[in-house]
């Protein structure tokens, strides 16, 4: 099972880290599940409202989850599992950061 976060998303989508692409597309060749929690697709929708080109970046969204991703729900208890995660990587010293950039979004040219 894969869980593609924001960051990856972006990054298959838009080309500009052609490895992740590759990857993304084997795993789905290879059957294997590919799934984003729904607060991925929040952030990929906020991204799209400030786009330059939000006809055009919906439609790369679209063409996406048209692939075999499943959407699943970000629970209550995901985002304690979450915050678990996050607090034991600061505390050893790889802190993953504030929040994902979606600004990188857009669509490429």
């Amino acid at each position: 099972m894969i869980c593609l976060d924001t960051n990856a998303v972006i990054a298959a989508v838009n080309q500009r880290k052609p490895s992740v692409r590759r990857r993304l597309e084997q795993a789905l060749v290879d059957r294997v599940t590919v799934g984003i929690p729904t607060v991925v697709l929040y952030e990929m929708w906020y991204g799209i409202r400030k786009s330059m080109r939000p006809k055009a970046d919906t439609e790369v969204l679209a063409n996406f989850l048209a692939l075999d991703v499943t959407l699943w729900p970000f629970e209550p208890a995901d985002a304690e599992e979450a915050g678990d995660i996050r607090a034991v990587l600061e505390r050893g010293g790889t802190p993953i950061g504030p929040y994902d950039k979606t600004e990188d979004w857009a669509s490429p040219t």
